[in-house]
């Protein structure tokens, strides 16, 4: 099959707000998780909130109603049929000079998405792979890579997950973990030590918390 074909199929079976909410529960569960996982739950309702057709804080109260039987007064808040742009290809590229460090994305039409990201880095870039899905596809397969997780939607290779290529620190695309370690540094005097990789679903507000830690324990840092 096509792949339009088959985004038109895929479309065809989410058309109904139902269809669309059980696939969320399959993807991020409902009711939410514990609040350690919170951060990571939030992602994942606002990838359902793409594919449901409302706001992010609409899809929360939607996916945090306990009980299958409490739904129905929820389903007024889905749009009536699936969003245009909510189904289309999960897809990876690379830039042939670096192969393995990847960008994971999902867009409804990939050939211009590529186009943007070549003009965005000066780099040819070449698709790896290509599947149709929608939004939570792409949560999905962010979560099940996220320790090989650079910056924004990039992720290093398997072999070496914490190298990243120039292309893309000429970019401003700087990993965060990058950042936090050059800061200690500034502070030290000495290489800051490894640094925990949470994947994408690390917050701001986690990173600082981790950097806060270092300093701490490093009484060097603090005089």
């Amino acid at each position: 099959m096509r792949p339009d074909a088959e985004i038109a199929a895929l479309r065809q079976r989410l058309m109904s707000p139902a269809a669309r909410y059980a696939a969320c529960c399959v993807a991020i569960g409902s009711p939410p998780p514990l609040r350690r996982d919170r951060k990571v739950w939030w992602r994942g309702v606002m990838a359902c909130s793409k594919l449901l057709g409302c706001t992010g804080d609409q899809a929360a109260l939607i996916m945090g109603r306990v009980g299958r039987d409490q739904r129905t007064d929820f389903l007024a808040f889905i749009s009536a049929e699936c969003p245009e742009k909510a189904v289309g290809e999960v897809y990876t590229v690379q830039n042939p000079d670096f192969p393995g460090v990847i960008k994971l994305g999902f867009s409804s039409n990939v050939e211009r998405r590529i186009k943007q990201l070549e003009a965005e880095h000066k780099v040819p870039l070449e698709i790896v792979t290509r599947q149709v899905g929608t939004y939570l596809d792409e949560y999905l397969c962010h979560r099940s890579i996220g320790a090989r997780w650079l910056a924004k939607e990039w992720f290093g290779s398997e072999e070496n997950p914490e190298f990243c290529p120039p292309f893309l620190l000429e970019a401003g695309i700087i990993p965060r973990r990058m950042l936090v370690a050059e800061y200690l540094e500034s502070f030290t005097g000495e290489p800051a030590g490894p640094l925990p990789n949470k994947g994408p679903f690390l917050t701001e507000w986690e990173a600082d918390q981790a950097l806060f830690a270092s300093l701490r324990a490093n009484p060097k840092a603090m005089s």
